[in-house]
């Protein structure tokens, strides 16, 4: 066991298996990785979860056909997120874009979104803008300031996409 999470109040370390599983729906997590000298962070996506689109959360039985999981910029309350995104390619599944609306994230385009915005952090954002007056480019400096904080291999925040 060499995992631990930083966002997680259960303590001790877990293994690889043992960590994915107790994070299937805890996609904006902020793994470590004991190195045998320090802990190093890790990204869920690299460690296998896949982000599930359709089914009530289960994964589509279609998403390892052809294109299989696709990366996909999420940006959370935490900071900015790259994780892997099973799309639902039944014929009933409709359209990136619908999918990402179902889940609760707000794509940053309809053709082809690369880019999404939990609903929780645009309400956030909508609250600090009319009670503090927070501005859209301060709030997108915090959230770039708690990613770099976190070191996450050029993960990079997408400012013109949220302004």
């Amino acid at each position: 066991a060499k995992f631990d999470c930083t966002d997680c109040d259960l303590p001790g370390l877990k293994c690889q298996e043992c960590l994915c599983t107790q994070h299937q729906f805890l996609s904006f997590h902020r793994p470590l990785e004991w190195t045998g000298e320090c802990f190093a962070r890790r990204s869920l996506s690299t460690m296998g979860l896949i982000l599930a689109m359709g089914h009530q959360e289960q994964p589509c039985p279609h998403v390892m056909t052809e294109f299989g999981p696709q990366k996909l910029v999420i940006v959370d309350l935490n900071g900015v997120h790259e994780v892997l995104v099973g799309w639902c390619r039944c014929a009933a599944g409709g359209t990136f874009a619908s999918q990402l609306f179902r889940c609760r994230f707000f794509p940053a385009s309809m053709d082809r979104p690369r880019t999404a915005f939990t609903f929780r952090l645009l309400k956030h954002f909508h609250i600090l803008s009319n009670m503090a007056r927070t501005t859209p480019w301060d709030f997108v400096g915090t959230l770039q300031q708690l990613t770099e904080a976190l070191d996450l291999q050029g993960t990079q925040v997408c400012k013109w996409e949220f302004l």
